[in-house]
């Protein structure tokens, strides 16, 4: 048994490989990309030599041994002290480890020990970005994660001109590399594939054809699509695996979310999430993927409507980056109203931080659910903002940039916001050149 600390340790170091939309590699989903080295990357290295011999990942598995904090996981460490149940502790549940007084027993009764202890890991869970490839470039995005923001923040300066639009790993051998990998690996749990937009990229339904040809199938398939495409075609081979989740990404319900997730449709969007919906089962399964932020939350309530009203559990990433984007910006009389709002129709009974809603994937913890998302934006809403005067003038420079390029107005979108951009000068940089 490892002498382990409860306040750092977290089972992904052991347990997932990520590979993001550049190849490059970590351990979490969660984890801060601009902290590992490049040679960390599909291109230099093997992905079984990374996860058992790379110095980045030994490097932190015996810092969160021992009780110390590293950077790459700072933004779970956040959470925590806000009270946000963090990544590192829903996964530590899922091996049965509960924070708290009962970790250190829950976590010698783990079977986590058996895995860990062997002398050449195999990783459980796979978070893989093909690429940038989106039709979207929402708000809060980056040129990592979508080819158009790339393209519109080049643009309007967001982006620096020497950093290409188009990132794409999936080349040979590289490609070859990663299936083989794969399908070599029996010990996989769940493959996990984000975007870019992963239902627009070729190797999406390739991938999911290679592992149904070579009857690996035996795991969970989950991945992430911003709900644009409905394509009834997948059905088959989806369901082919252990099980299916489905996580579309939306903010808000209305017109909104067409201002936050620039060149989607909402209406399209909730038509399709309605289509998806029609094939739940016990191995299928839909939920709501959203990034509570300043520009969402006067209608986020709505989202909560919608959810409760359609049986859909939410998966909420926390916006760390850009900070100015932050609900905290907002001003009070807004972040007040809000918080009532949220308080009487979703919290109007005792909310406990428990095991129990941490487990956010269990259906039959709708209510704790809505009521952990409700809570969870109340105490963004309350964390305070530093040089909030700078971060309101970034924020509004920010929109008035991207509206002054789409020729958008927020005040046609979010009108709640419409006075507060105006004492910002949002009119004025709105027709600045």
């Amino acid at each position: 048994m490892y002498d382990i600390d409860p306040q750092t340790f977290c089972v992904q170091p052991y347990l997932e490989l990520r590979i993001n939309s550049d190849g490059s590699l970590n351990f979490c989903h969660a984890a801060r990309k601009q902290n590992f080295g490049k040679i960390d990357n599909i291109d230099h290295i093997q992905l079984d030599n990374y996860f058992n011999s790379s110095p980045t990942i030994i490097n932190v598995r015996q810092q969160i041994q021992t009780g110390q904090q590293t950077t790459q996981c700072e933004n779970c460490y956040k959470n925590e002290s806000q009270g946000i149940i963090s990544f590192r502790q829903r996964h530590n549940l899922r091996y049965n480890i509960f924070p708290g007084l009962d970790f250190t027993q829950s976590a010698q009764e783990s079977n986590v020990w058996k895995h860990i202890k062997q002398k050449k890991l195999k990783p459980k869970f796979y978070h893989i970005s093909f690429g940038n490839l989106c039709n979207m470039a929402c708000l809060m995005c980056n040129s990592d994660n979508s080819s158009l923001f790339a393209s519109v923040g080049k643009k309007i300066g967001l982006v620096a001109k020497q950093q290409p639009i188009k990132l794409d790993w999936t080349v040979e051998p590289a490609w070859s590399e990663f299936c083989n990998h794969i399908v070599n690996n029996e010990q996989i749990i769940c493959l996990h594939v984000m975007g870019g937009e992963p239902m627009y990229h070729k190797r999406f339904r390739e991938l999911l054809e290679f592992l149904v040809q070579q009857k690996h199938t035996n795991f969970h398939f989950t991945f992430v699509t911003n709900g644009s495409i409905y394509n009834q075609e997948l059905i088959a081979l989806l369901g082919q695996f252990k099980s299916v989740t489905i996580e579309i990404s939306i903010e808000t319900v209305d017109a909104s979310n067409d201002y936050i997730r620039r060149h989607g449709n909402t209406s399209q969007v909730l038509a399709n999430i309605k289509q998806w919906c029609n094939h739940i089962c016990d191995t299928f399964n839909v939920v709501l993927r959203t990034v509570p932020q300043a520009l969402s939350a006067p209608h986020y309530i709505n989202l909560l409507y919608f959810a409760r009203d359609h049986h859909l559990l939410i998966d909420s990433n926390v916006l760390q980056y850009p900070s100015f984007l932050k609900v905290n910006v907002l001003p009070e009389y807004l972040r007040t109203n809000i918080k009532k709002r949220l308080q009487q129709e979703f919290l109007s009974t005792e909310y406990s931080n428990s095991a129990h809603a941490i487990n956010l994937r269990n259906q039959n913890n709708l209510d704790i659910n809505l009521q952990k998302n409700a809570q969870d934006l109340i105490v963004m809403l309350d964390e305070p903002c530093v040089d909030i005067e700078q971060e309101r003038q970034l924020f509004v420079d920010h929109c008035a940039k991207f509206d002054r390029i789409g020729q958008q107005n927020i005040k046609d979108y979010i009108y709640d916001l419409w006075a507060f951009m105006q004492n910002y000068g949002y009119e004025k940089k709105l027709f600045d050149n």
